[in-house]
């Protein structure tokens, strides 16, 4: 690290790239959680003085400045790890912490950033007039989701249009110091523009007769210290409007650069998904088992939160995971065939390898128009892009080793929201579960469904405890008992952010009723919970009842 991290290479000209260096004054907004403390995005807005027009800017941070392409710090980390893992028990980075340290965009230093630039189409959300380049960004702010969300309420300006209620959260979130009216003018603008993409591509699965996936699903943060659970807390759902303004300028900045990269026939990790396999066109077209009955929810007008849940979840089931390849590919969760990765280099390899193609082009098209130097002879950057093959190579690698680290945090983060459930289950063996009905099923006349309802734990003793095989191969087969439920039902449980599956026999469990469930059996290693629903609050709807689900998932239950 030490040659990449020289004292010579902090300052103005100390990276090659230095020489065509833009200045950006900013300011730019990195919107991050609280926690973070690898800062590598930020947005930024101009306005042009005489036409009007608005330019949004993506600055990343250019941290192949630090760990260049097919140096060797870059075949010992970043192409050997290929993504920073997030579990509970801590964090695994990609890129060692020097380097993510001198990377890092921060307030107090001008900092190298790579700029993807472009307008939004203010009724259709269509890029135009975009570009990428280098630059020097001079001002950065910082400030949380949770200051912004509280910013975007207070104006009314979230999806439902309502201010926050009186007494909601009102000081918790203190705005940062530095926030004026011109700096909130600039978020809300932000918020705005994001929605106008989002609803953009709404309409348009709508038009093809898809329905839209959201992203707003429950990713509780987990805290463990000493292998104990110290807190289970909502990052996702009390914050999804301020995330999709991130969200949304992320992904047009990431098709920005896949059409760059394709204009220029210039290979770079582009993300999609694989065709659809046979079993996924199964699962597209998947009707219910003959028999069962869908009973409609307490109001049809509406689509509860719980509901929304399970709904994207069962989208989500029908198409395959997004992979990297070195060719164009279309992404069907994003239905769009211009996409790539590109706004977190910090974290991930593949953001990487699209600013290395990229800062060539770059320089490539200095050179021409005479502002590029000579590249000096022992530059750590390599002016070469990378080959085909290899892409197709990298593309493959980085693909296997990301769906295996989100593998394990989701196997990770199960196993301590299941131990989490298990302490407090020590402290009150008889507590209660709220819980919000997003689908139910009335199985009662489908025969398909009734094998699925014996007890779990049974079925475990049973399959763990088989005896040898007979003479003539074949196990014995417990007989098991048919238990009287006549309906199923999956819920989510907001105190621990999980979506869940329960059997039951309770006709007024409906979807956007609250619900109480107590654990009957629980198996963290096995990842094995079974609930029970014991109480249907029938004078108070999900909708009645938010603030009193949401501050649990929000506050947490010890709180």
């Amino acid at each position: 690290m030490q040659p990449l991290l020289a004292e010579e290479r902090q300052k103005d000209g100390g990276d090659p790239f230095d020489s065509i260096r833009s200045i950006e004054d900013g300011p730019a907004y990195a919107i991050d959680s609280a926690t973070t403390s690898e800062v590598d995005d930020a947005i930024g807005l101009e306005v042009d003085p005489v036409t009007g027009e608005e330019y949004f800017t993506v600055y990343v941070s250019d941290a192949t400045v630090y760990c260049p392409y097919d140096s060797p710090l870059e075949l010992l980390t970043a192409r050997n790890l290929a993504t920073t893992t997030y579990l509970p028990e801590g964090v695994f980075f990609m890129l060692p912490k020097a380097i993510v340290e001198a990377a890092t965009l921060r307030e107090d230093r001008p900092c190298r950033t790579f700029c993807i630039r472009f307008q939004i189409h203010p009724t259709t959300g269509e890029l135009h007039h975009y570009s990428v380049h280098v630059s020097w960004l001079k001002q950065l702010r910082r400030v949380t989701y949770d200051q912004v969300q509280q910013l975007l309420e207070e104006r009314g300006a979230t999806k439902g249009g309502q201010k926050r209620p009186a007494g909601v959260g009102e000081g918790g979130h203190p705005p940062p110091a530095w926030l004026k009216k011109k700096d909130e003018s600039v978020l809300l603008r932000i918020y705005e523009m994001a929605k106008v993409r989002f609803a953009a591509r709404v309409a348009r699965g709508e038009k093809e007769g898809r329905a839209a996936i959201d992203s707003s699903l429950p990713d509780p943060l987990i805290k463990v210290k000493d292998r104990q659970v110290v807190s289970l807390t909502d990052q996702i759902l009390s914050t999804q409007d301020a995330r999709l303004a991130v969200a949304e300028l992320m992904i047009a900045a990431n098709e920005v650069c896949s059409r760059v990269a394709q204009s220029h026939q210039l290979c770079i990790p582009y993300r999609g998904t694989r065709s659809l396999s046979s079993d996924h066109e199964i699962a597209q077209h998947y009707v219910e088992p003959a028999g069962v009955v869908t009973p409609s929810s307490l109001d049809r007008s509406r689509t509860f939160m719980a509901e929304s849940i399970v709904q994207t979840v069962r989208r989500l089931s029908a198409v395959t995971r997004a992979i990297y390849y070195h060719l164009p590919l279309h992404h069907s969760g994003l239905d769009t065939s211009f996409y790539t990765h590109s706004t977190s280099p910090l974290r991930r390899y593949a953001d990487m390898l699209v600013h290395h193609q990229l800062k060539v082009l770059v320089w490539e098209e200095q050179k021409r128009k005479g502002n590029a130097p000579r590249m000096p002879a022992n530059s750590f950057f390599s002016l070469q892009t990378i080959p085909e093959h290899s892409m197709a190579s990298l593309c493959q690698t980085i693909s296997t080793k990301q769906m295996q680290s989100s593998l394990l945090q989701d196997s990770s983060n199960r196993y301590w929201t299941l131990r989490y459930m298990e302490d407090l289950l020590r402290r009150d063996p008889r507590r209660r579960f709220l819980c919000l009905v997003g689908e139910v099923r009335c199985i009662e006349a489908a025969p398909a469904y009734r094998r699925a309802t014996t007890h779990v734990r049974d079925t475990l003793a049973a399959v763990s405890t088989l005896p040898s095989p007979t003479a003539d191969g074949c196990h014995y087969k417990p007989q098991t008992q048919e238990r009287p439920e006549k309906y199923v039902s999956d819920i989510y449980l907001p105190e621990i952010q999980f979506a869940h599956t329960v059997y039951h026999s309770e006709p007024h469990l409906k979807v956007g009723v609250l619900a109480e469930c107590v654990v009957v059996d629980l198996l963290p290693t096995q990842g094995l919970l079974e609930l029970k629903v014991v109480n249907v609050r029938e004078d108070m709807d999900e909708v009645q009842s938010e603030k009193l689900w949401r501050g649990a998932a929000v506050a947490g239950l010890d709180a």
